[in-house]
């Protein structure tokens, strides 16, 4: 039984893709790890994976560097499948804040444990929903690096009540000061987290250091 499937760079197309999944050659149904990363797949492609009950056992997916945004949040907020889900990569994708609407509707959201949304389109606005969302509980790391997050999502982050289990948080390079930063690493509600990554902060605090609790 198949359960580790690494497609990533491949320059696999929204079509090619959609082939794979319907390939009867192709037995997916036990699969648990699905590397998508560095092809050419837009949120047709997403539309396809969460509509495939093949899906229903994945537990790992990477879909760094593709052409995925907004289109992916909504089909996931739609669909009951992908429940099994406890890491979703997006790196460098086209989520903005008006894509986190959907994605804190997603069902599968609380059973996420690993989620990673650096080099996306987020500002403070996308990072207080997901700050606020109650479905967040389980998460254990959280990587928003190189987005557009200021001071106010910087400190929704660190005053949610419900992202009580993550213990890496990764915020660097997003326009926050040294406010922000400090604020995190007081946190009295991140009481998990050991490892605290803020890079070199805002590019106008270049001395902003790293924290590890």
């Amino acid at each position: 039984k198949l359960e580790y499937l690494d497609l990533g760079i491949n320059y696999l197309s929204d079509t090619g893709f959609k082939e794979i999944v319907l390939s009867e050659s192709v037995k997916m149904n036990s699969l648990k790890t699905l590397l998508l990363n560095d092809n050419r797949l837009s949120d047709l492609s997403l539309e396809t994976l969460v509509q495939a009950p093949v899906f229903s056992e994945l537990e790992f997916l990477n879909l760094d560097y593709t052409q995925v945004g907004n289109g992916m949040a909504k089909a996931l907020c739609e669909s009951d499948n992908l429940m099994a889900l406890k890491t979703l990569s997006f790196e460098r994708g086209y989520l903005n804040d008006e894509g986190m609407k959907d994605f804190i509707r997603w069902p599968g959201l609380p059973g996420l444990e690993n989620l990673n949304l650096s080099t996306n389109k987020l500002t403070s606005e996308g990072t207080v929903l997901l700050a606020e969302c109650g479905k967040t509980q389980l998460l254990k790391a959280l990587a928003l690096s190189y987005n557009l997050i200021d001071d106010v999502g910087i400190e929704a982050l660190g005053r949610s009540p419900h992202l009580t289990h993550l213990r890496e948080l990764k915020v660097g390079r997003n326009p926050f000061t040294e406010k922000g930063a400090i604020f995190l690493k007081n946190s009295t509600t991140l009481t998990a987290m050991k490892v605290l990554i803020l890079y070199e902060g805002a590019d106008n605090t270049p001395d902003l250091m790293n924290f590890s609790k």
